[in-house]
């Protein structure tokens, strides 16, 4: 009976190897959706140090938070919708950039 199962899963596994080969696989569509869902409040501080950066420290303060939140909101509705739908196509990314702190690097 132990031999049937773990034939089972081989089986199932090789069936299903293709899948992962993939860049944008189910697999990273639901750890995008978890970690966006997860770190969404994060979005608050960026948006409010590159709006300071950009325009001053009091638009940093006001609209950096404002848009800070409504980023964080599309986040976070976003990371749950990947992640109920992780087993279905596409698996490319919605948001750009695709995790919360991918474009930090790029910026300085």
């Amino acid at each position: 009976m132990v031999r049937r199962i773990l034939l089972l899963v081989l089986l199932v596994q090789l069936l299903f190897f293709p899948l992962y080969a993939d860049e944008y696989n189910p697999l990273r569509k639901l750890g995008r959706g978890v970690v966006n869902t997860g770190l969404f409040l994060v979005e608050v501080p960026i948006q409010m140090m590159k709006i300071g950066d950009a325009q001053g420290h009091m638009a940093g303060a006001t609209w950096g938070f404002c848009k800070g939140m409504a980023f964080a909101v599309r986040r976070c509705l976003f990371g749950v919708y990947e992640v109920v739908t992780f087993l279905m196509p596409p698996s490319e990314p919605i948001l750009e950039p695709e995790f919360i702190f991918s474009d930090i690097d790029e910026s300085e």
